[in-house]
């Protein structure tokens, strides 16, 4: 079984598919990976999708339409954050009443979707689209949102990390982990002496990596960002030292980055740790590669 970032990568592959589908009207390499009883939906629409052949028929006269009157929308892989976005003052019927409201949506942190925009003069519209795979990890479901109703940034930039046994690489096993936690990768690991590069490969030992994850992990069980900065560094007030300089440096250069993204933080630490787990026996090293 995958673990979540096994399944992050894969859904990450199948939007990319999604996108060259919408940027170009052919959605054919799309095809193979949907399941038979997929269902494709839409907030402004009440009827459905349903079934392999209805989503084709669908995608298909989507990607004509969309050559015939070269509409093309831009396309980005985007990472949910945040779990809800609550949008006040929509207009809403309540009982057969018009009224205004406040509306939320629980979705889960770290989710990749595909943010789709158009331009018509001065305005933009915009598009989430977001897919659920099944247990055969072929596309379940494929959903038009509202963007509103997310928080979102951009998964563009990222390294890839594998696992390894001496000079074989588990490439299957390949997951992404984007640039909004590079600051926590550099401190982390730094913590076990080991100088990461986003731009460059990076060999980390098994028992280092390891013990960065336990760092990071530990890192977020502190209530306040001052409880978390004096045990990472190791301060001593009685002699006025950092045990960690480094750790020290790092987070007093991007300390308020890495406590303000601690809510998206855990949930990648724990991806990492659940990841981690699956391969470690199996592997002497990480290997991290550079964007």
């Amino acid at each position: 079984m995958k673990t979540k970032l096994e399944i992050a990568t894969l859904t990450y592959d199948y939007l990319m598919l999604l996108s060259e589908g919408y940027e170009t009207g052919d959605f054919s390499p799309v095809f193979p990976h949907l399941a038979k009883d997929c269902v494709m939906e839409s907030q402004w629409v009440l009827t459905p999708n349903e079934g392999y052949d209805a989503v084709v028929s669908y995608l298909n006269g989507k990607g004509d339409a969309l050559k015939k009157t070269s509409s093309f929308p831009s396309c980005s892989i985007e990472e949910l954050v945040g779990n809800i976005n609550t949008v006040k003052n929509i207009g809403m019927h309540v009982n057969g009443e018009k009224q205004q409201g406040t509306v939320g949506l629980w979705y889960p942190t770290g989710e990749l979707c595909l943010l789709m925009e158009q331009k018509t003069g001065d305005k933009t519209t915009g598009v989430i689209l977001r897919i659920k795979l099944n247990d055969d990890e072929k596309i379940a479901r494929i959903d038009l949102c509202m963007p509103e109703l997310f928080r979102h940034r951009c998964f563009y930039t990222f390294i890839q990390l594998l696992p390894c046994k001496d000079a074989s690489e588990k490439e299957d096993a390949m997951i992404r982990v984007s640039e909004d936690y590079y600051c926590e990768l550099y401190l982390f690991l730094g913590m076990v002496d080991i100088d990461f590069d986003q731009y460059d490969d990076v060999n980390i030992p098994i028992e280092k990596w390891t013990k960065c994850l336990e760092y990071w992990k530990r890192f977020y069980s502190f209530k306040t960002f001052d409880e978390a900065y004096e045990d990472a560094c190791g301060i001593d007030y009685k002699n006025f030292t950092a045990l960690n300089e480094s750790a020290m440096r790092n987070l007093n250069h991007n300390g308020n980055i890495i406590w303000e993204n601690r809510v998206n933080g855990v949930h990648m630490v724990d991806g990492l740790i659940e990841w981690t787990e699956k391969y470690k026996k199996a592997c002497n090293r990480i290997k991290t590669l550079g964007f």
